[in-house]
């Protein structure tokens, strides 16, 4: 092409030079258009990712609160913090932290997701039959962790007092029903640090307790 000579664009008459100029500002817009798109899949992934961040760290804080109670008598029909059943345990255990279980385990299991052994975590209610309640759900308890391979354990307020027990003890594993997980958002539960402490104990509010510890 001789200097000078223009060609057609789109029935318009534009130089060489204008032309490269417009294919490189096009160029530009494709990889700047690609770069915010990128952006905005990592700005999602990241949401997630502190989301679910978010969950596992309120469902330890919830474990942790649940721990200093380890010891406590057990009562039925009794809601603490002196004496627990197990669902009074479970409500009174979730309460601070924004969730407001029933009364009663035979509800319980309807307020949430239900899930199976394989999958469920760290603040999953865990519910069994009771000694009475033939093949109806008749006591609940609180993942405490699920390494995967069955062996769940979990704290609940037993006969013997509020105790870790695990999944692979014959009585349990013959009265499992299912899992319910009521922890899928995380609530606004102001500063833990102000969470009531049992008044028999003297721990921090928050007690991260050691994987060692079990009450049989």
């Amino acid at each position: 092409m001789q200097k000078g000579q223009s060609i057609i664009r789109r029935g318009l008459r534009v130089k060489p030079a204008m032309t490269a100029l417009l294919l490189l500002v096009g160029a530009t817009l494709a990889v700047a258009q690609n770069h915010v798109a990128q952006n905005d899949t990592v700005a999602q992934n990241d949401t997630v990712a502190k989301k679910t961040v978010a969950v596992d760290s309120l469902a330890q804080h919830i474990l942790d609160y649940a721990a200093q109670y380890l010891g406590t008598p057990y009562r039925y029909g009794a809601g603490g913090p002196k004496r627990f059943d197990c669902s009074g345990f479970t409500s009174y255990v979730f309460r601070p932290f924004g969730y407001n279980l029933s009364r009663s385990c035979f509800f319980q299991v309807k307020e949430g997701e239900h899930v199976d052994k394989n999958t469920m975590k760290a603040g999953d209610l865990i519910f069994f039959t009771g000694r009475r309640s033939g093949k109806k759900v008749g006591h609940v308890g609180i993942v405490v962790e699920n390494p995967g391979d069955g062996n769940i354990r979990f704290i609940h307020a037993s006969v013997h007092g509020v105790r870790y027990s695990q999944l692979t003890d014959t009585y349990y594993a013959k009265r499992y029903i299912t899992g319910v997980r009521v922890l899928p958002e995380v609530p606004h539960f102001g500063d833990i640090s102000k969470l009531p402490v049992p008044s028999t104990l003297a721990v921090p509010s928050v007690l991260r307790v050691p994987q060692h510890q079990e009450l049989r």
